[in-house]
């Protein structure tokens, strides 16, 4: 700010200007003393902390646009596990390229994809699970498998001798 006009200008009407000043001399720059310093060696005040924690801020999974549409991947509850039935009713699969219809399905390789306007598109479709050659595996199973694993010696990747 010029203070004589009341003039104004932004640092960043100013980078192009100042870049074409010379770096002053480092013997001619002189630093403030450490108790002149009003910022240096405090600790900067997070004012962004009460909104994330009342719920006022606004994350990217929370940007809702007009006409937008959501979409879901069903995964298997059972690792190794696919989908054998769905609903296909004319709601689920009606969109085409989820350009016009509420809600439509897709098929992937192992898993279903729903797109629509809600996230109710997986719960609508219905989805019937084979769980696979894991259906039986429980967690005292998995439990079991890596106790007894942690008893074998294990492999070497590496064996290097320190000198």
């Amino acid at each position: 700010m010029h203070a004589a006009s009341s003039r104004r200008l932004t640092y960043g009407e100013l980078v192009d200007a100042a870049a074409m000043l010379p770096a002053p001399a480092r013997e001619s720059v002189v630093l403030k003393p450490l108790d002149a310093m009003s910022l240096i060696g405090t600790s900067a005040k997070r004012i962004e902390g009460p909104d994330k924690v009342n719920g006022r801020t606004e994350f990217g999974i929370d940007v809702r646009l007009p006409e937008m549409k959501i979409a879901a991947i069903a995964v298997s509850p059972v690792l190794g596990g696919r989908a054998t039935r769905r609903r296909t009713n004319e709601r689920l699969w009606r969109c085409g390229a989820c350009a016009r219809s509420s809600t439509s399905t897709r098929p992937l390789p192992s898993s279903p994809i729903t797109c629509g306007r809600r996230r109710k598109g997986l719960k609508a479709a219905a989805i019937e699970w084979d769980d696979g050659p894991n259906a039986t595996v429980d967690m005292g199973t998995v439990v079991r498998q890596l106790e007894e694993a942690a008893r074998q010696p294990g492999a070497v990747a590496r064996n290097e001798r320190r000198r």
